[in-house]
């Protein structure tokens, strides 16, 4: 937060402006489970590939799959 909107906040609603506030959701989330089994498929014949990479994977899902293979003790 810059310094003019830390102020701005004060003076509209005094000392209980100053905590924390909302913040926007990060990054999308998925089920790890739906990443895997996404893995496991045959990707789309418009990639013209016969198996994933870990980059196309979560360009395909938009998202990052790398604590999902973590979390699962694989390689990508």
């Amino acid at each position: 937060m810059t310094a003019p909107k830390f102020w701005a906040r004060y003076a509209d609603s005094c000392i209980t402006a100053l905590g924390d506030s909302a913040r926007s959701r990060g990054a999308k989330r998925r089920d790890h489970v739906d990443i895997v089994t996404t893995k496991l498929a045959t990707p789309p014949e418009k990639y013209g590939l016969n198996h994933w990479s870990s980059r196309l994977l979560g360009k395909h899902l938009e998202v990052t799959v790398a604590r999902a293979w973590h979390e699962y003790g694989t390689q990508s």
